[in-house]
């Protein structure tokens, strides 16, 4: 929530004043609430007017005034009865340059950081896992520090700006997930949020369709570390009193943090990434020194890992003798000492063993592997944070499932639900049919798989291996929810000899109610998964009621 005069708004963001005319300039906005929707409009929030395909925001300013905004931010020309209602009601009207909301967003949030350089930001991407990444970097890092995150999946060129607004002066950690589907917005994000510390989970092929190879996937992930900054600390930050006050004696956090980058080190490409950044021009225009070995970048990054390999004493991948030659057994932060396991309810169950060799059991109360994963990049932030081990695992192992994303339901009379239908992707995918094997105790699991969007020219490709290892996979039956992408996943069912009786195609989300939903049983484990375009949410809301 930003606090800042009229004039730093402006002078940020190269807005002009519209009304009030006199006293705009001298203005001075005050834990102000930033939003883009007008029915979130609060008495003193700055409501931003986007443009959309559908909808234009300009059409809510008088709703908007009514509803107590302090200030507006037009993006196209103001009626005479919007500049009375403004002035009458103490609301300061700017006009963006351009008329380019985003571009407004993006400027005033990156003042708003640079008001804030106690913060540690913690900057989180990849293919696949960056929610629940995010979800349990927070909770872990909040056993020691106020930490503000990013709200729901809200990391795009317009999410992370209002991820930046809407935290305090008073956070000291801010937990920002950064997404992208194009090259270059990783980059513009890195700007404005200056990152100290950031995650690559992993390369997967979510978006290929429009970078067009799993390569240029890597390198506009690795955009992420553009403007990393190293961290000294400031009397501003430290570890809360309220989150430590419950809590053995914290370890200090140490007077500067080098910035560091964080991967995977089983994802087959670690090595490309960690090549990569070793070689990275940083950002001079972000105030970060381009050479090597300088203050904030250069040789000053430390690239660190985690391992969740099979053997304790294998502290390097093997897929590769070039990635496991580029990685040091002192770069891996965190490891699982034994391999993963899954209980019945398809939640992961490991023992941890730091680089110092302190081990801790951990067992997460969200399902798949892939969690368990996502736990060690969060438990790897909050140890190089300082936080208090014990307390971060208890934090991560409370965490409970993100709506939609292997969202486990459970209905009197009705079907086991795992509602995982928020997105998808061929990885994703098969961690989800993993953990619906190992939900147990039921006469039938049955797999509900939708299209998976953005692969572009692979789309054909991958939609038949995601056929023919659902058809492997050993469930009892077989959905498939969509167009030609999902008569292909069907004919690769077919060819590895999945039993027909058991197959089934429908149109959509409608035909799926009509056809597939009678079918299920009370003692049936079902598993919902797709991209988002194809609405199975609806399906489950169906089948639950």
């Amino acid at each position: 929530m930003i606090s800042a005069t009229v004039q730093d708004i402006c002078s940020a963001t190269s807005a002009q004043v519209i009304a009030p005319l006199a006293a705009g300039a001298s203005c001075t906005l005050r834990s102000v609430d930033v939003v883009i929707d007008s029915r979130r409009v609060q008495k003193g929030s700055m409501f931003v007017a986007f443009i959309g395909e559908h909808t234009n925001g300009n059409d809510y300013a008088l709703r908007a005034i009514e509803a107590g905004a302090a200030c507006i931010c037009l993006t196209q020309d103001a009626s005479q009865d919007l500049i009375c209602a403004a002035e009458q009601n103490g609301c300061v009207l700017l006009r963006a340059q351009n008329d380019d909301a985003e571009t407004f967003l993006l400027r005033l949030a990156s003042w708003w950081r640079t008001q804030n350089m106690h913060w540690i930001v913690v900057g989180i991407t990849g293919s696949c896992g960056k929610t629940t990444t995010k979800d349990l970097c927070a909770q872990a890092l909040a056993t020691r520090y106020r930490v503000h995150a990013t709200q729901g999946n809200f990391n795009n060129l317009i999410g992370v700006p209002l991820t930046i607004l809407s935290a305090s002066a008073q956070d000291e950690v801010i937990v920002c997930e950064m997404g992208m589907n194009h090259p270059g917005e990783l980059a513009t994000l890195s700007r404005v949020a200056l990152p100290c510390l950031c995650v690559i989970t992993n390369i997967g092929t979510s978006h290929i369709g429009i970078l067009g190879s799993r390569e240029a996937i890597a390198t506009a992930k690795l955009e992420i570390i553009t403007a990393i900054r190293g961290y000294t600390g400031s009397s501003k930050t430290h570890a809360s009193e309220h989150a430590s006050a419950q809590l053995p004696v914290q370890k200090p956090l140490p007077a500067e943090i080098p910035p560091m980058l964080l991967l995977d080190a089983h994802d087959d490409f670690c090595a490309y990434l960690t090549r990569h950044a070793q070689q990275y021009e940083y950002d001079n225009e972000a105030g970060v020194p381009a050479h090597a070995g300088s203050a904030h970048g250069g040789s000053n990054l430390r690239i660190s890992y985690i391992d969740h390999g099979q053997h304790a004493a294998e502290p390097t991948p093997a897929a590769s003798s070039s990635q496991a030659a580029s990685i040091s057994a002192g770069a891996v932060c965190i490891r699982t000492q034994a391999p993963i396991s899954l209980d019945e309810h398809g939640c992961a169950h490991t023992q941890l063993i730091y680089a110092d060799g302190e081990t801790h059991a951990l067992s997460m109360s969200q399902p798949s592997k892939a969690a368990c994963i996502d736990a060690l990049f969060a438990l790897a932030i909050a140890d190089e944070l300082a936080c208090d081990r014990s307390a971060a695992i208890r934090a991560i192992e409370a965490c409970s499932c993100v709506h939609m994303r292997l969202e486990e339901i459970s209905r009197p009379h009705k079907p086991f639900i795992i509602d995982d239908s928020y997105n998808a992707s061929p990885a994703s995918i098969a961690q989800a049919l993993a953990v619906l094997h190992h939900c147990t105790g039921y006469t039938r699991h049955i797999a509900i798989l939708g299209e998976v969007g953005e692969l572009g020219n692979q789309s054909a490709r991958l939609h038949d291996y995601i056929g023919a290892y659902a058809a492997a996979s050993g469930v009892d039956m077989l959905v498939f929810v969509g167009g030609e992408d999902a008569k292909r996943m069907v004919e690769a069912a077919r060819t590895m000899g999945y039993p027909a009786e058991q197959l089934h195609y429908v149109r959509d989300v409608h035909e799926a109610q009509l056809r597939i939903a009678p079918l299920l049983r009370e003692t049936d484990a079902v598993l919902v998964k797709a991209s988002r375009a194809c609405m199975l949410d609806v399906f489950v809301k169906g089948v639950i009621q």
